[in-house]
């Protein structure tokens, strides 16, 4: 299960933290209203080799209405982020950019699976969700959040 997770907004909200609230939200829109998701999760004696498969599960709590978007999943460089002090702001840069999966309406609430191999490593590994796509108001989509019972996942198999 994720350690922690948030999403951060740019504009105005750019130096609050969203890492209580039972939703994650990816949007890619004008200054103010972008949002990007940030999970952790800790695999420090987790043993991976070169069979090992990353799989990340996200339940998918709301789509807008616009018929697709592209999110897009990287790992960040900096693991040390709290849910309380994540910020647009603050957030780490991305050190490796992994793979992008089509969401459409639906998806609202089904589970998503997208593997993300290439990006874990032994430790915390810090994962960046975002829309790279164009903007659009009616683009964005919810996950659910730890707080929400539904918690993202990721697993590991050797």
């Amino acid at each position: 299960m994720v350690g922690a997770d948030a999403f951060v907004r740019d504009g105005s909200y750019a130096n609050q933290s969203f890492g209580k609230n039972s939703f994650l939200v990816v949007k890619k829109d004008g200054t103010g209203y972008n949002r990007k998701v940030v999970l952790s999760f800790e695999l420090s004696g987790q043993t991976l080799t070169a069979t090992t498969k990353a799989v990340l599960r996200l339940h998918v709590k709301n789509v807008n209405t616009a018929v697709q978007r592209q999110v897009q999943f990287s790992r960040l460089a900096q693991a040390n982020w709290t849910e309380s002090n994540i910020s647009w702001n603050s957030l780490p840069v991305v050190q490796t950019v992994g793979s992008q999966l089509t969401i459409t309406p639906q998806d609202k609430g089904s589970w998503i699976e997208v593997d993300v191999t290439d990006l874990v490593t032994e430790g915390v590994n810090s994962f960046l969700i975002e829309n790279p796509g164009v903007a659009d108001g009616k683009g964005d989509v919810s996950f659910s959040s730890r707080e929400s019972g539904l918690a993202p996942e990721l697993v590991i198999t050797p």
